[in-house]
C-alpha cells in the first residue's frame, strides 16, 4: 500500500501503540496465570478492550489506504465514500473500546472496595460512563437519515446540526478524562488499608494510578474536536484525532496491566524465593543461669518461624484471593490471616544431661 501526507503517519502510529498494549497485556495474563491461577472477569473485559482496539486500527488502516489522511481534493472520488464510511465505523469501535477498557480497570478495583460507598462510587463510574460512551459511539449514526448520507453526501435525505454532535461528543471526552482522574485517586484511599509498609502501599498505589495518564490523553484527544468539526478537509486534519484515540484506549490497558507486572518484577528480584512462605528459618537460642546450689542450668531453645503470605477462607469470583493474587497483596478482612508464625521451643537443663553422662562414663 502507497500512503500520501497523513496516512503513514496513523497507520504506524496505529499499530505501534497496539503492539504495546498488547504486550503489556500479555505480560499481565501471564502474571496472573502464574502467580494467582485465576483469570477473572476484568482479564475478559480487559482482552474485549483490546480485541475493539484491533478492529479500529484495522480499519483505520483501510480507511487510510482508501484516502483518510489525505487532503480533500486530493481524494479518489471513488474511494471516497468507502474510506468515510471505515472511518465513521472505525471511531465507533474506537469508542466502545475506550469504555471496556475503563471498565476493566474499575473492575479491577472492585475487588478493593470492601465498604459499600466505595462499590457504589464504582459503579457509578462503570454505569454513567458507558452510558454515556455508547451514546456518543451511536449518535453520529442517527444524525443522517438515512445514515448512508454521512459518507454519500448526494445521496437525499436530512441531517441534524453537527454541532449537536461535537458538542456531546466533546461532553463525552471531558467526562471520560473526569472518571480517569477520579479512577487515578481511588487507589490511594483503599491501599491505606492493606497490611503491608508504607513504602510497599506508595508502589502499589501508584502502580495503579497510572490511569491519569489516560486523563490526560483524553484531554488532548477531545481538544481537536472543535477544530476538526470546523475544518472543511477533514479527512487530512482526522489524523491526530484517530491517533490520540487510540493512544487513549492503548494507554488505558497498558495502566491496568502495569500493576500486575510488579509481581514478575518482585519475583525476578527476591532472593527469597526458594521459601514458598516468603522466609524462614530456624535459630537456636541457648540461656545459661546459675542456681542457689551453684549448678548451673542451660537451656536451648529452637525457634522456627515462617512469614506467609495472606490467606482467605473465602475464594470467589470477586476477589482472586491465593497466596499471590493482584500485586501480591490483598485486602485485609476479618476473615484472612495476615500473620502467621510457628514457634517450636525445646530445651533442657545442662545438670541433667552431665548426670546422665556421669554413669556411662563409670562404665566406661
Amino acid at each position: 500500500m502507497i500512503f500520501q501526507d497523513n496516512g503513514p503517519r496513523i497507520v504506524i502510529s496505529m499499530w505501534v501503540m497496539t503492539g504495546v498494549a498488547s504486550l503489556f497485556m500479555g505480560l499481565r495474563f501471564f502474571c496472573k496465570r502464574r502467580y494467582s491461577k485465576v483469570i477473572g472477569s476484568d482479564d475478559f473485559i480487559l482482552f474485549a478492550s483490546w480485541t475493539f482496539l484491533v478492529i479500529y486500527a484495522s480499519m483505520t488502516t483501510v480507511a487510510a489506504a482508501n484516502g483518510i489522511g489525505k487532503h480533500i481534493d486530493d481524494l479518489d472520488e471513488s474511494k471516497t465514500s468507502l474510506a468515510i464510511k471505515l472511518l465513521y465505523i472505525g471511531e465507533f469501535f474506537a469508542i466502545i473500546a475506550l469504555a471496556v477498557s475503563k471498565t476493566s480497570f474499575a473492575a479491577t478495583l472492585l475487588r478493593f472496595a470492601l465498604e459499600r460507598w466505595r462499590q457504589a462510587f464504582l459503579w457509578f463510574i462503570i454505569i454513567s460512563l458507558n452510558a454515556i460512551m455508547l451514546t456518543c459511539a451511536v449518535l453520529p449514526f442517527a444524525q443522517c437519515t438515512p445514515t448512508k448520507k454521512l459518507w454519500e453526501i448526494e445521496v437525499e435525505g436530512t441531517c441534524w446540526d453537527t454541532n449537536i454532535t461535537v458538542n456531546f461528543s466533546i461532553f463525552a471526552g471531558s467526562f471520560s478524562a473526569a472518571m480517569d482522574f477520579a479512577l487515578a485517586v481511588f487507589p490511594w484511599l483503599v491501599v491505606k488499608d492493606l497490611q503491608m509498609n508504607k513504602r510497599e502501599k506508595i508502589g502499589v498505589a501508584f502502580a495503579m494510578s497510572l490511569g491519569v495518564l489516560a486523563g490526560i490523553t483524553a484531554i488532548v484527544k477531545t481538544s481537536y474536536l472543535p477544530s476538526m468539526a470546523r475544518s472543511t478537509d477533514f479527512t487530512y486534519y482526522s489524523a491526530n484525532l484517530l491517533i490520540w484515540a487510540a493512544a487513549e484506549t492503548a494507554i488505558t490497558i497498558i495502566a491496568a496491566s502495569i500493576p500486575f507486572l510488579r509481581l514478575l518484577i518482585k519475583a525476578a528480584t527476591s532472593s527469597l524465593t526458594n521459601s514458598p512462605y516468603g522466609r524462614s528459618g530456624s535459630y537456636n537460642l541457648q540461656r545459661l543461669s546459675v542456681r542457689r546450689d551453684g549448678t548451673t542450668s542451660s537451656r536451648t531453645a529452637t525457634v522456627q518461624c515462617g512469614i506467609a503470605e495472606p490467606v482467605s477462607k473465602k475464594q470467589d469470583d470477586r476477589s482472586d484471593r491465593s497466596d499471590k493474587s493482584i500485586l501480591g497483596v490483598l485486602n485485609p478482612t476479618k476473615t484472612d490471616i495476615v500473620h502467621v508464625q510457628e514457634v517450636k521451643i525445646e530445651y533442657h537443663d545442662r545438670e541433667d544431661e552431665e548426670s546422665q553422662r556421669e554413669p556411662e562414663q563409670t562404665r566406661s
